[in-house]
Order: structure tokens, then sequence, then C-alpha cells
């Protein structure tokens, strides 16, 4: 006579089965609460590093312009925001340019072996603006010594200030005191702009004239109040133009 063997089987019990649940979403909801961390700290460096390099070579490309400049044609606007005239706008500096092209990479404007200076090129940010913008301008009659060019007058430097940005020129604008033959977009993400010209009649030439002082600002998350917390990159440098 054959006995009988009886195989038992171990079921999962619905218990298990929410416990398994509840486990995977919680793994799954740890690694994705990393993996958005993970994201954010990207995207926080890539938008850091992109901010810093503007403000480097922003000023790397008005430093290398204005050193071959003339600084008695050298003129300068300060918004309220860094110690201006209240309700000043504008943060400028303007200066005289013998380059041929508006994009500075052309040769230069020579009148007996001597410089000649036809053109002015303006870097300038808005008070509460990001964009630092640059512009290549054409003011009538001046200046009246191409040889020895002056300075911009304030007035009429607000005149190539005021129109909307960006203009895309070419082709040119015409303002008022004369016209914009270039305007383009610098950098996108800088906070702060601010230009100061040393007194030439009270320093030796052999030292700086210009003090440029850029500063970036990039949001990093917020405090216990609710306030923004911002990383600062601050980059300044002085520029002595070669020609005086």
């Amino acid at each position: 006579m054959h006995s009988l063997r009886l195989r038992t089987y171990k079921a999962i019990t619905m218990i298990e089965v929410l416990v398994f649940t509840a486990l995977f979403g919680l793994f799954l909801s740890v690694i994705g609460v990393i993996c958005v961390q993970g994201i954010k700290a990207f995207h926080k460096s890539r938008h850091r590093l992109t901010a810093q390099q503007e403000a480097q070579l922003s000023i790397d490309r008005l430093c290398r312009e204005l050193n071959e400049s003339y600084h008695p044609g050298i003129s300068i606007k300060k918004s309220e925001f860094n110690g201006g005239e209240p309700g000043e706008l504008w943060d400028a500096i303007c200066f005289p340019t013998s380059r041929s092209n508006d994009d500075a990479s052309g040769s230069t404007s020579m009148v007996g072996g001597k410089l000649q200076w036809n053109r002015y090129v303006v870097y300038f940010k808005k008070m509460g603006q990001k964009e630092v913008f640059r512009r290549v301008i054409q003011v009538s009659d001046h200046p009246d010594n191409r040889l020895y060019p002056e300075s911009v007058p304030e007035d009429i430097l607000e005149d190539f200030l005021t129109p909307s940005y960006p203009l895309n020129c070419p082709p040119s604008y015409s303002v008022a005191t004369g016209s914009i033959t270039d305007d383009r977009k610098i950098a996108r993400e800088i906070h702060k702009i601010e230009f100061n010209m040393y007194n030439p009649t009270l320093i030796d030439y052999s030292l700086p004239i210009v003090h440029i002082f850029v500063e970036s600002r990039v949001k990093v998350g917020t405090d216990s109040s609710g306030e923004d917390i911002f990383e600062n990159t601050i980059l300044t440098t002085d520029v002595k133009p070669s020609n005086h």
C-alpha cells in the first residue's frame, strides 16, 4: 500500500505584500530626492559658472578696448544705485576708438602718423536690469579735434543710452545727436557694474586711470525666513589707456 505525501506551499501574505510595496516606494522616493537634488545642484553650478564666465569675458573685452583708448576722451556715468544723481538710471563708460570696424577687429585709423579718433564705444547697464551692452556711436560734430578727442558731454551721452536695447544694429540707428552703428549684448547676468575714473591731473600717467567693478550674483537657495540666498562673484581691475 502506497502512502500519500502531502506537499506544503508557503504563500505570500497580504501583509508581506504591503510591507514590500511600502519599502519599495520609500526606496524610490529616496532615489527620486537624490536625483532631483543632483539635477538642481548641476543647474546651479552651470548657472554659477556661466555668470562667472560672462563677468570675466565682459571685463576682459572692455579692458582690451579701453587700454588702447585716449584717456582725456573718457566719460563716465553712475546710476543712483552706485552713488550717482537721484533718478540716474545708467552705469556707463564712453571712450573714443580709432578702430575701423565696429567689433574692434579692424585696423586703426591714422592721419599723418597719428591716431584718428572718429567714433566712441559705450559699455552700459541700466539700473534694475542684468544685461550689459556695448554700443558704437558716432556723435554729430564731435570730437572737434579728431587727433585729440574730448569726452562726450553727459547730456549728449544720455541720448545714446535712452533708445531701447538691443537695437540689433547695423543698420545704423539715428538719435538726436548722432547715430548708433553697432549694438551688442555683452553679458546677461551681471548684478552690478561700476566705473570710477581717477583724476589724471592729480596722479602720474604711469598709474591706472579707470577702475572697473563687476559683480555677478547667482541664487543658491532661501533662508528660514524665505529670503533669497545669493552667491556673489566680484571682479575688479584697473586700466590705464595707452594713449594720453
